[in-house]
């Protein structure tokens, strides 16, 4: 009788390179962040694949990114310690793009199997052998995918499933992620807000739930939430003219809330000016991210 085997899936990879994508579709849930935005991704959330022969824990960290601000230290130091105690490291890569030098010398230090997955091959037709030889020194195998469409997922998550070691599961067989709901409905928040400013807004924004109520007997949740941003002149982007614009934020965002948390949803967003929030430690801290 074949034991049953579980671990632990870091899957990295730069900036909208499909990670949250590729995880949403293996589990079969949207349960983290899906935006075209780079940086959409800010902390590492445990998604969960239960079979009846296994478990697949992912770890979706944020984009892999140089930078001097704070934030992006912080983000860089959420993939390392997602590395430390992981049993297999998935590397996400866009078909014809590159892996930065910084990442191939983390990735070298990597003792566990290392898969890498190239892609949005939809994209890209002709991907030369020599794109791959290129790389098959880091890696013990290559796939090629599409995350959105679903092309070589299904062999990706074998081949995963195959390399998990022996062990009981890490959660109940009900779970698919660890992050409470609250944190779900400021995340579903935020990437609306990517996706109706996608052009507009920079990346300095942050959605915060100051209250979450539920009445279970309206089956009624009522949610008051904050998105920060940078500068006063950011305001009327998020706003818009008459308030049009964070009325749709508002309706968009209700009904995804609706039909994650299975109850009518009450929401009320404000928005307001924290000054560079991105480069201050204590406001950082605030939000949950760990800055040291």
């Amino acid at each position: 009788m074949k034991k049953y085997k579980s671990g632990i899936i870091a899957v990295i990879g730069k900036p909208n390179s499909g990670k949250s994508t590729l995880i949403n579709r293996i589990i079969g849930e949207k349960i983290l962040l899906v935006s075209a935005k780079p940086q959409s991704s800010r902390y590492s959330i445990k998604g969960i694949k239960t079979t009846k022969s296994c478990q697949l824990v992912f770890i979706d960290t944020p984009g892999l990114h140089i930078s001097d601000k704070l934030l992006n230290k912080v983000l860089l130091k959420e993939i390392k310690k997602a590395l430390k105690e992981i049993d297999i490291l998935l590397y996400l890569l866009e078909a014809g793009d590159e892996i930065p030098q910084f990442a191939e010398e983390m990735i070298k230090e990597i003792k566990a199997p290392k898969i890498l997955a190239i892609n949005k091959i939809d994209k890209f037709k002709n991907i030369s052998a020599d794109f791959e030889e290129k790389y098959r020194y880091l890696f013990g195998k290559i796939f090629y995918i599409s995350a959105l469409k679903g092309r070589g997922v299904e062999k990706l998550e074998q081949e995963l499933a195959s390399l998990l070691p022996e062990g009981n599961p890490y959660f109940p067989e009900d779970y698919i992620t660890e992050r409470q709901i609250r944190f779900i409905s400021e995340e579903i928040i935020r990437e609306k807000v990517f996706e109706l400013l996608f052009e507009e807004l920079p990346y300095s924004i942050a959605v915060n739930i100051d209250e979450f109520t539920e009445d279970t007997e309206k089956k009624l949740v009522r949610i008051k939430s904050v998105i920060y941003i940078e500068r006063e002149s950011q305001k009327g982007m998020v706003i818009g003219r008459g308030g049009a614009m964070l009325k749709k934020i508002g309706s968009t965002a209700r009904a995804e809330l609706e039909k994650f948390l299975d109850s009518k949803v009450f929401l009320e967003i404000f928005v307001k000016v924290e000054k560079n929030w991105t480069k201050s430690e204590k406001f950082l801290k605030r939000l949950g991210y760990q800055t040291s």
